[in-house]
């Protein structure tokens, strides 16, 4: 298979990913991706020069997200000068040796069997429901909701996005307040020991860092939670459960007993009981074709022919199970259409996922 004008994939990682990435560029390579990675013949004798020239001359960057990435400067510069191209980033959710521990200690080893969920398994015998309709399956005063999802399936997004809905007036009219805690945020650095914290607290650090919030304020937020009129978003329980700092076990104790809440998961970090669950599983398969059609929409003026392109795309997923199937979840979907939208179309017949 070619990629457009001679470019690769790049794949961008912190060291403590190497095998794992190793094992991706291997597939792609055996399924005749042009793909670069730097200790793979990537790297020449001036390390920067390479990197930059690897970046320039890719058609788009595969960045491996763990936490070790995430604080790596080399890392940022990558994507920095790789966003000051132009050139399409697609972040994925690698997870190192530490999480897999994780997934042990909490009774799923059986997960690292099995890498790719099918079709069926996601979506089997499960009924959709409206976002805005969530809550009426919660019968008690005080809302609780769990909801689970496999990595990279769009837990956080879908946070974002109904909290960006009800600020603008379109869900859950009955509050005053929609907070989004990111959980893995909520480490000792951030919240050190010594004191005894609140759920004003929380919202202090995460959304005024720089202020202090007035007895006023605090006295007013404390009188909407008591009201019932907060509804917490906590998400990435499964980044968190592992390392709850001490001096906040309390203050989020508190929070999911008392408050209004939707927690996410992925599913095997679960051992708290919740009277409603729900799944996020993905796309829809009206979903992808939709997706397809708006990335290619979006790219017309750089790609000739691009509105035949969603449809050619859509051809080739459906006639080859495998892809289809991972198709389901958003970030894969993004990969494939950028690595479509890059490719010489006459060799497409030839790509496959091993």
């Amino acid at each position: 298979m070619e990629l457009n004008g001679g470019k690769h994939v790049m794949l961008s990682y912190n060291q403590k990913s190497k095998d794992f990435v190793s094992k991706v560029y291997d597939t792609l390579v055996d399924a005749g991706i042009p793909t670069w990675m730097d200790i793979n013949g990537g790297m020449k004798d001036k390390p920067y020069r390479s990197m930059a020239e690897a970046v320039e001359n890719a058609a788009v960057v595969c960045c491996f997200m763990t936490p070790e990435y995430q604080k790596s400067s080399a890392c940022e510069d990558e994507l920095a000068y790789a966003d000051t191209k132009n050139i399409r980033i697609v972040p994925s959710i690698a997870e190192n040796e530490l999480q897999g521990e994780k997934e042990e200690k909490l009774g799923q080893a059986q997960h690292k069997a099995t890498i790719i969920s099918t079709y069926e398994e996601i979506y089997g015998s499960k009924t959709t429901i409206d976002v805005k309709n969530i809550f009426e399956k919660c019968k008690d005063q005080t809302k609780k909701m769990l909801i689970l999802g496999r990595a990279g399936i769009g837990k956080s997004t879908s946070c974002r996005y109904v909290t960006y809905q009800w600020a603008k007036g379109e869900l859950w009219f009955k509050y005053q307040l929609v907070i989004l805690i990111r959980l893995r945020l909520l480490t000792t650095s951030r919240y050190p020991p010594g004191r005894k914290y609140k759920p004003i607290d929380l919202v202090e650090k995460e959304y005024f860092p720089c202020d202090d919030l007035s007895q006023e304020d605090r006295r007013h937020f404390k009188d909407q939670c008591d009201k019932d009129q907060v509804l917490w978003l906590l998400d990435g329980y499964d980044e968190f459960v592992q390392n709850i700092p001490e001096q906040l076990k309390d203050v989020l104790d508190y929070i999911c007993k008392t408050q209004h809440h939707i927690l996410t998961s992925r599913p095997y970090a679960i051992a708290l009981s919740y009277d409603v669950k729900l799944e996020i599983t993905g796309f829809t398969n009206d979903n992808i074709a939709k997706y397809a059609q708006q990335f290619f929409d979006q790219i017309k003026y750089n790609l000739k022919d691009a509105s035949s392109e969603s449809q050619k795309l859509l051809n080739f997923l459906k006639s080859n199970a495998s892809i289809w199937g991972v198709a389901h979840i958003p970030v894969n979907l993004e990969l494939i259409c950028s690595l479509w939208s890059n490719m010489d179309s006459s060799q497409t017949k030839i790509l496959t996922m091993t």
